[in-house]
């Protein structure tokens, strides 16, 4: 009795830290927030007017270079015409993933060319591109570590890399899945990942010995999955349209919401407090659970317009979770008030082909798209 409450002090003491740690980068985010404005502001007189090449007649309007937080407040149900603040090419074909740092410094895409290409967007430098060790091996999936020199992707060649960033090497490879590697991830001590795979099966992996801890047969493909960061859960969306939430120390199910989407779950994320869990499924919607009272909310997120494009697609909460994102087969961008479910505003103007994932950086406001046409969209 004694060893466990010791246990439970020892656990409580460390979930505070992990919550001082959190509230210290926060201060952090905004106060380099603070600082990009001045250069965003003088990006947005740069850029402002462009017009979209090759376009006439009633399409030929200019494109608004905005700050995208005009776009987080009010409804409007038209299509508003916008400029990012940077487009770039770093994929010859599909992108399947893109991940960004714990503070946001980097990014990460991975694609169907079979590079994973790293970049830092607040600086003009050339983007790095890696590739896995076997030529054949496509990257399918890529998430940065905790300590700003680690992440680890995983392959379409059943494998699980895990790389230094500084020295842009493998540092070790992981062998245990039968089929596609779909989404992974670091608990929060790095001393474990997390993978997901379409052979239906999480595998848990301890670092040090570069070996299998725990292998959860989920009874259906993975298409995507994360770590709390208290730790104790891995919460994951799957092919046959349920979220599932697993024990990270047994493996054992605590929770199934089945059936949740009539098709495949391709998205999970979760809130900055860890609260909310958003769903994105190749039925076209989005919604949300809140994990406090074990709740389904009963709105959801959809638009006749939008459709999801691929069984990877990501969905994103934005506007420090006040607002819900996902890019849709028509190049636009959908944005929703996270706590209605009420369209806010459909943007369009950067992507060239169906948007594959949105990806939102809490440090600098930053949204980022990626399409299967290879293009990385910074948005303000």
């Amino acid at each position: 009795m004694l060893v466990d409450k010791q246990n439970m002090i020892e656990e409580w003491n460390e979930i505070n830290k992990e919550r001082e740690i959190a509230q210290r980068k926060l201060k952090e985010f905004e106060e380099e927030r603070r600082k990009f404005e001045e250069m965003k502001k003088k990006l947005l007189r740069s850029t402002a007017g462009i017009k979209k090449e090759g376009d006439g007649g009633d399409d030929d309007a200019p494109f608004e270079t905005v700050d995208l937080k005009v776009f987080y407040t009010g409804q409007k149900t038209e299509v508003t015409k916008v400029s990012p603040v940077k487009k770039l090419q770093l994929h010859s074909g599909d992108i399947y993933c893109i991940a960004e740092s714990f503070i946001g410094d980097s990014i990460a895409t991975c694609g169907a060319d079979g590079f994973i290409k790293l970049f830092e967007p607040t600086r003009n430098q050339p983007y790095t591109s890696l590739k896995p060790q076997a030529a054949n091996q496509i990257p399918t999936a890529v998430c940065f570590g905790f300590d700003n020199d680690t992440f680890i992707s995983g392959t379409a060649d059943k494998m699980v890399y895990l790389w230094s960033l500084s020295t842009q090497r493998v540092k070790k490879q992981f062998v245990g899945h039968s089929d596609r590697i779909s989404s992974l991830c670091f608990i929060r001590d790095m001393s474990r990942i997390v993978s997901g795979s379409q052979d239906r099966s999480i595998k848990i992996w301890d670092v040090a010995k570069g070996s299998i801890s725990k292998t959860i047969l989920c009874g259906s493909s993975c298409n995507s999955l994360l770590a709390t960061a208290d730790k104790t859960r891995i919460i994951s969306g799957h092919y046959d349209g349920s979220a599932r939430i697993y024990s990270t120390k047994t493996g054992e199910l605590i929770k199934s919401y089945k059936n949740l989407h009539d098709g495949s779950i391709t998205s999970v994320n979760l809130d900055l407090d860890g609260n909310l869990l958003l769903t994105g499924s190749k039925d076209n919607s989005m919604k949300m659970i809140d994990l406090r009272m074990d709740r389904v909310l009963s709105y959801e997120f959809r638009h006749s317009d939008y459709f999801n494009p691929s069984e990877y697609n990501k969905v994103s909460f934005c506007n420090y979770g006040h607002s819900v994102v996902a890019g849709g087969t028509d190049k636009k961008i959908y944005i929703w008030n996270s706590e209605t479910g009420k369209i806010q505003h459909i943007l369009e103007g950067g992507n060239e082909g169906s948007i594959t994932g949105c990806c939102y950086n809490v440090s600098s406001g930053h949204l980022y798209t990626v399409d299967n046409k290879g293009f990385v969209v910074i948005w303000s």
